[in-house]
């Protein structure tokens, strides 16, 4: 309430400090959450015939699914999916009730993502019927995407190119990515712009991992670039 802009920024641990990176439209991308859970018979492993192993179908998914990748690859669609977790079973002489698929969607668009949300959620459910087992399918979206507003972008591009220099505001192809950002949810209330700040201190640096450090060379220059954001938005002149 009482707010007409938002703004807000990342590190970007992959180029010295002294860049920033942002562009118009999609900024990052939206994330759903996926968690399936195959239900079947369990039992000993001397009678699988009499049983009905939740694995068989969550191989299957695995393997369909990267048909339906590649589809809408195929098509130009810009996306990624990733089910990383797998979980079936304790013991190697025995069957287990259940089977658990777990991951995350990603991408730019909300009409795409409903409908692969919806491709993904019938492979799932014609997979299991065909081994006669039961999902439990959840996929919930998390985050949205975060698309910056035009308007508010050139503000960001005009304050940072005074604060960075000509040729060190940059959109190359490595936006939009495919994180995604909580901040997503402000920029669907207001008008408002998302940007990256360049942060490497060593090679190799990266987000969300033992390697990442920080880089505190990149705080005066992020407190320049939202003291002169501010008084450009506020016609202020601070001394």
């Amino acid at each position: 309430e009482g707010v007409d802009e938002v703004y807000g920024f990342h590190n970007w641990p992959w180029a010295q400090p002294g860049k920033l990176y942002v562009k118009k439209g999609p900024m990052m991308a939206g994330i759903t959450d996926i968690d399936i859970v195959i239900h079947g018979k369990g039992g000993h492993s001397s009678i699988p015939e009499q049983l009905k192993d939740p694995l068989q179908p969550a191989i299957d998914i695995l393997a369909e699914l990267r048909n339906l990748i590649k589809e809408y690859k195929d098509k130009g669609e810009k996306f990624t999916i990733c089910l990383p977790f797998i979980k079936t079973g304790n013991a190697p002489n025995a069957i287990s009730d259940t089977c658990q698929l777990k991951g995350a969607f990603r991408s730019f668009e909300k009409n795409f993502t409903e409908e692969f949300r919806a491709r993904l959620r019938k492979l799932v459910e014609e997979t299991c019927k065909s081994y006669d087992c039961k999902p439990n399918i959840k996929i919930e979206e998390m985050y949205p995407p975060t698309i910056n507003t035009d308007t508010e972008t050139e503000h960001v591009v005009r304050i940072a190119t005074k604060v960075f220099g000509e040729g060190n505001v940059v959109a190359d192809e490595r936006l939009p990515v495919y994180g995604a950002e909580d901040f997503s949810y402000f920029i669907q209330e207001r008008p408002g712009c998302f940007f990256f700040l360049s942060s490497a201190r060593n090679e190799g640096d990266d987000l969300h991992t033992n390697k990442f450090n920080a880089h505190d060379g990149v705080i005066p220059l992020a407190s320049e670039m939202w003291l002169k954001l501010i008084e450009d938005r506020f016609a202020l002149n601070f001394k």
